[in-house]
């Protein structure tokens, strides 16, 4: 799925669809449409059969430039059975010609002190939400607005305090 054209985010705009592979293949990086895909941010989602029976579901961000795809740091973490069970960006971009906002979510199993600090680098631009007490089974929703943001890489990181013990998770997204 394209994510974005240039400064452009274009949402999730499906490009091209896989089923029933078995094996690896080259793909000749048209679309749907039989049209060569423009340069931006893409998701590649992979589904695949785990032993149990359920279904696998992986995502990897790209980014292509000049005509190459090169590997992005990940938007969306999958679900676990630790104290943070899922934490995810809506996308791998915000901000751009439109300034798009960046949504922000997270899930916990057991109750605890959260904190969500935005990154650049290592330096500390924003709190998105001081530590405050939150309860489990509960999806908790953000939105980081990219005003006063210079474009860029930013990290979102999540820190969980439960039971005596901290967890953390980063994800990444780019300031378009």
């Amino acid at each position: 799925m394209q994510q974005s054209s240039g400064r452009r985010i274009l949402g999730n705009r499906l490009v091209a669809r896989f089923t029933g592979r078995r094996s690896s293949f080259t793909w000749n990086g048209r679309g749907r449409r039989g049209r060569v895909v423009t340069d931006g941010f893409f998701v590649v989602r992979f589904t695949s059969r785990a032993k149990d029976g359920r279904n696998d579901v992986r995502r990897v961000v790209l980014e292509r430039r000049g005509g190459r795809f090169a590997r992005r740091p990940g938007h969306y973490r999958r679900v676990s059975c630790g104290k943070l069970s899922s934490f995810k960006l809506e996308r791998p971009v915000f901000g751009g010609a439109s300034n798009r906002t960046l949504g922000v979510s997270y899930r916990l199993t057991q109750p605890g002190r959260v904190t969500v600090t935005l990154l650049r680098g290592s330096r500390t631009v924003r709190r998105l939400s001081a530590e405050s007490q939150r309860s489990a089974n509960r999806t908790f929703r953000l939105l980081l607005a990219p005003e006063r943001l210079r474009r860029g890489n930013y990290r979102v990181r999540v820190s969980v305090r439960a039971g005596g013990r901290t967890v953390s998770a980063v994800l990444t997204a780019k300031r378009l």
